[in-house]
C-alpha cells in the first residue's frame, strides 16, 4: 500500500493538468469572492450570502465548477493510465489491485480536502481584507463543511466512473451534461401535469442533491419558496443521496477492476 501511495503522489505532482485543475478550482471562487467583497464593502453582507460566494456559488448554479474540476482530477487519476496504456506496467509493478485503487482514493480525497480548505481560507481572507470578516453562524459553518464533502464526493465519482467504463472521453462530457442538462430537464418535466406525481422524486437526483451540501441560503432568500412544493431534504439527507450515488458508481467499478483484465 505504501508503494501504491508513493506512486500516486509522484503521478499527481508530475502531471501538468493537476496544477491547472487545482489552480482553477481555487482561483474561480477567489475571483468571485474578491469582486463581491470589493463591490459590497459599504453594504451589510450576511453570513449565508458570504458563504455562497466563498464556495464559488456551487449551490446556486446547475454546474458547480470547482467540484467539476476536482471531478476531472479524479477522472485523470486513472484515465491517463488507460489513455497512454501505462496501466499494464503499473499493475505489473503493483499486482495488488485493491491497493492501487485505495491509494488513488486516498490521494483524491486528500487533494480535494486541501483544495476545499485552501479555497475557503483564501476567500474568507479576501472578504476580511475587502469589507471585514463576516461572522459565521451554524448554518454557514455547515455549508462550509458540506462544500469540502462535495469536492471529495465529486473526485470519487470521477475516479469511479472512469474505472468502471475505462473511457475517459465518455466520462468527461458526462460530468458536464448530467448536472447541467439532464437533471435540470428531468426536474422541469415534473411540472407537466401528467408527471406531477414524480415531483418528490426529483429531490433525489444525485448531482442536484449533492450541490445542496454547500447551500447556505434558505428557499426564501433564493426566491424559490413554494408552499405546494414537496418538503426539501435536509443537508444530511442530500449528502446521503449523493454519497449513495457515489458508492453505486465506485463499488462495481472497484469489483470489476479487481476481476477483469487491465
Amino acid at each position: 500500500m505504501i508503494d501504491a501511495l508513493r506512486l500516486e503522489w509522484v503521478r499527481l505532482r508530475t502531471v501538468r493538468s493537476t496544477y491547472w485543475l487545482i489552480g482553477l478550482a481555487i482561483a474561480l471562487p477567489a475571483v468571485l469572492t474578491g469582486l463581491v467583497g470589493y463591490f459590497s464593502r459599504n453594504d451589510e453582507l450576511e453570513a449565508s450570502i458570504a458563504v455562497a460566494f466563498m464556495t464559488g456559488g456551487v449551490a446556486l448554479f446547475p454546474l458547480p465548477l470547482p467540484a467539476v474540476l476536482v471531478g476531472i482530477l479524479g477522472v485523470l487519476s486513472i484515465g491517463h493510465e488507460y489513455r497512454h496504456a501505462t496501466i499494464r506496467p503499473t499493475l505489473t509493478a503493483l499486482p495488488a489491485r485493491s491497493h492501487l485503487v485505495g491509494a488513488k482514493l486516498v490521494v483524491i480525497v486528500a487533494t480535494a480536502t486541501v483544495v476545499g480548505v485552501v479555497t475557503l481560507a483564501l476567500n474568507y481572507a479576501l472578504l476580511a481584507v475587502t469589507r471585514g470578516a463576516p461572522e459565521m453562524d451554524a448554518n454557514a459553518r455547515a455549508a462550509i463543511t458540506g462544500y469540502v464533502v462535495l469536492l471529495i464526493l465529486w473526485g470519487i465519482v470521477g475516479l469511479g466512473a472512469t474505472l468502471l467504463t475505462r473511457i475517459m472521453a465518455l466520462v468527461l462530457p458526462l460530468l458536464f451534461v448530467l448536472p447541467l442538462v439532464i437533471e435540470p430537464v428531468l426536474s422541469v418535466l415534473t411540472f407537466i401535469p401528467a408527471l406531477e406525481d414524480l415531483r418528490p422524486a426529483a429531490r433525489f437526483l444525485p448531482f442536484t442533491a449533492g450541490s445542496q451540501l454547500a447551500q447556505s441560503l434558505s428557499p426564501n432568500e433564493l426566491g424559490t419558496a413554494d408552499p405546494n412544493a414537496p418538503q426539501p431534504l435536509s443537508r444530511v439527507e442530500n449528502g446521503a443521496v449523493f454519497a449513495a450515488f457515489t458508492m453505486l458508481v465506485l463499488a462495481p467499478a472497484w469489483l470489476l477492476f479487481s476481476r477483469r483484465d487491465a
